[in-house]
């Protein structure tokens, strides 16, 4: 069957969406040291190279990105209320964008 209609408005991307398909981007694994986190949000360097946090009103941390959205979170994780949990766990693995587009609200 053939789609005979289409929508030239697109919904708006959500938080910690990759904002293109650009080569030119680059994610690495780190471990949220934060309570919780949510997607985009922009995080600095943790403890260890291998863990990130998010800012604190203190001066000289270190950025480290920005949190990207990942389907697996709320897929197998739950909140504490049981239902689906949106953002990342404490001690949960976290993809964090170095370099490249990502969407963002800002405050």
């Amino acid at each position: 069957m053939a789609q005979l209609t289409y929508n030239d408005f697109f919904d708006l991307g959500f938080e910690g969406q990759l904002a293109d398909g650009s080569p030119d981007r680059f994610i690495q694994s780190k471990v949220n040291a934060a309570a919780s986190m949510e997607f985009g949000r922009a995080v600095v360097q943790g403890a260890t190279d291998k863990e990130v946090a998010l800012p604190s009103a203190g001066t000289g941390e270190t950025f480290a990105g920005v949190t990207v959205h990942t389907h697996a979170t709320e897929r197998f994780l739950q909140g504490p209320s049981g239902g689906p949990f949106v953002g990342i766990p404490q001690n949960q693995p976290a993809n964090v964008l170095t370099k490249g587009r990502v969407v963002v609200v800002p405050e």
